[in-house]
């Protein structure tokens, strides 16, 4: 698949991605919410997050974030919510890029036990949709965890796990070739489209039943087009600022 087409496929999904039954908004290329802002790690700058914020319904001000990094170098500058990064490895096994996720949910009261059994989080090779992995972000074990005053670092030997009542946010950044993450037949000189997806979604026994939201962003691992075909591509892509302002003043017609 030639490089504009795979960019025109990232492109219709993310238009497809801004319908929805609330009022969510999306925001591009941005930083988190601060305070906690962007934390999993020393040094990591707080910016080129694609971000989803709830709003229109029961659990306004929920923040999900994504991005893509360089590994070892820092974070990319995304086209919408597209991230450029080399195909090969960086070091040794290991793509050039991370994927960085994040959940904060504010001051809603809510606790990350309400939702870590029922979310999820999907990466699918876009040019082999049958090469793809799910797994469950708050089951990653080492992430950094924030209560709304302190922050806490976990490992396997003291999961997030253990603190999922007290906490409300948490961040990571993880590599695509680490073994719970790697999708089966994945080639990691692939020139290809990686859809990775963040769903949240609240567990049925607790305070978020029947809520969910997602955050979505491409990694393209394909060389930088032409200023031609990047040209005609920015053009769909700027169409998008129409589409998301719409969305974040669409009313629910039944708002969870």
């Amino acid at each position: 698949m030639k490089m504009f087409s795979k960019l025109a496929v990232a492109v219709a999904l993310l238009s497809a991605a801004c319908g929805g039954a609330r009022a969510d908004s999306t925001v591009l290329n941005t930083g988190l919410a601060s305070p906690p802002g962007t934390y999993y790690g020393g040094g990591n700058t707080n910016d080129h997050w694609t971000v989803t914020n709830t709003s229109g319904g029961s659990h306004d001000g929920i923040e999900l974030g994504l991005r893509a990094v360089l590994r070892n170098v820092g974070s990319i500058t995304p086209t919408a919510n597209v991230y450029f990064a080399p195909a090969g490895a960086g070091s040794p096994g290991r793509a050039t890029w991370n994927f960085d996720f994040s959940l904060n949910l504010g001051s809603t009261g809510l606790k990350l036990s309400d939702f870590d059994g029922s979310s999820s989080m999907t990466i699918t090779d876009l040019s082999n949709p049958s090469i793809t992995r799910t797994f469950n972000p708050f089951a990653v074990a080492d992430s950094r965890s924030y209560n709304g005053s302190t922050f806490q670092n976990h490992s396997t030997a003291d999961p997030l796990s253990n603190h999922f009542g007290t906490e409300i946010a948490f961040q990571n950044s993880e590599n695509i070739t680490f073994g719970e993450f790697i999708p089966p037949g994945f080639n990691l000189n692939a020139e290809t489209i990686y859809d990775i997806k963040f769903n949240l979604v609240g567990d049925s026994d607790g305070s978020a039943a029947g809520f969910s939201a997602s955050d979505e962003i491409f990694v393209n691992t394909s060389p930088l087009p032409s200023v031609g075909s990047m040209g005609t591509a920015m053009l769909g892509l700027a169409g998008l600022g129409v589409v998301y302002r719409a969305r974040t003043r669409k009313l629910a017609a039944n708002p969870v």
